[in-house]
């Protein structure tokens, strides 16, 4: 039975956040932290960027009028917009028991934990596994920035919608993989802050309809965070026996963050 450390980290700035998942990261491959789970929010909503995706696809001015933050992952993929959501992220050495060499059979670890998570809450969820190569979405001209508009590697969907969509980046010694469970409709409104027409906007709004479905829909309610977390952490004991004690960011880890803060944030 592993021993891991569970960190909930609420309504904090996008930069931040992503700033935090990095410290931790470093901290875990030096041996300084444990193996962790952390759950976390925004405040404000923001738009995350996939590592190597380009910021001009981005409304600026839009994103300003409604108070819209903007920051870069470590991770790859594409844009998402991080509003009445949860996020997790799990982050371990090359010791830990999700540990593989290839990343899919990480991400399929993973995603089972998450499966048995979000089935006890009564959502009848199931994996998905799609070939980016051969999605129906790649060659529409917004699928490129759009990451919530296709399933890749296993991701976690409910008849066929996706629920729960993560990504992983790797460090010597160490694995992040993050990512985002809809719980409400906020997500679609990621068009609108782009720089398309607005006949694409509404489009591609149509299309996240199509392809997403949040926990609101599917429960006919939105259960509270605490509900949510309580249902994933369960899942991660059931299926791998995983020990978890709460704690908090030890002040190494905010050190860290500090110094990485300029790395995530982009200014608009």
């Amino acid at each position: 039975m592993e021993s891991w450390r569970l960190l909930t980290t609420w309504s904090i700035a996008g930069h931040v956040n992503m700033a935090i998942d990095e410290a931790i990261a470093q901290q875990v491959a030096e041996g300084e932290s444990p193996p962790t789970v952390r759950f976390y929010t925004w405040n404000p909503y923001t738009i995350s960027l996939g590592y190597n995706q380009k910021t001009k696809e981005i409304n600026y001015q839009s994103c300003k009028r409604d108070g819209i933050g903007l920051v870069r992952r470590p991770t790859g993929g594409r844009a998402i917009l991080h509003a009445e959501e949860l996020t997790y992220a799990v982050i371990f050495d090359s010791t830990a028991l999700f540990f593989r060499s290839k990343i899919l059979e990480t991400y399929l670890l993973i995603a089972r934990a998450l499966v048995t998570g979000v089935r006890r809450l009564g959502v009848g969820a199931e994996l998905v596994r799609s070939n980016s190569d051969s999605s129906t979405n790649l060659t529409k001209p917004a699928s490129r920035f759009l990451c919530f508009s296709t399933a890749s590697a296993f991701e976690i969907v409910v008849e066929g919608r996706k629920l729960i969509g993560s990504a992983q980046r790797r460090w010597p010694g160490v694995v992040l993989q993050h990512g985002s469970l809809l719980l409400g409709h906020a997500h679609l409104n990621l068009p609108y802050y782009l720089n398309l027409t607005t006949d694409e906007q509404a489009h591609w709004r149509k299309e996240l309809e199509a392809s997403t479905i949040c926990l609101k829909d599917i429960l006919q309610h939105q259960p509270t965070i605490l509900d949510v977390v309580e249902a994933i952490t369960a899942g991660f004991e059931q299926i791998y026996g995983i020990q978890f004690h709460k704690s908090e960011l030890s002040p190494q880890e905010q050190s860290r963050a500090a110094q990485l803060l300029h790395k995530y944030q982009i200014e608009l």
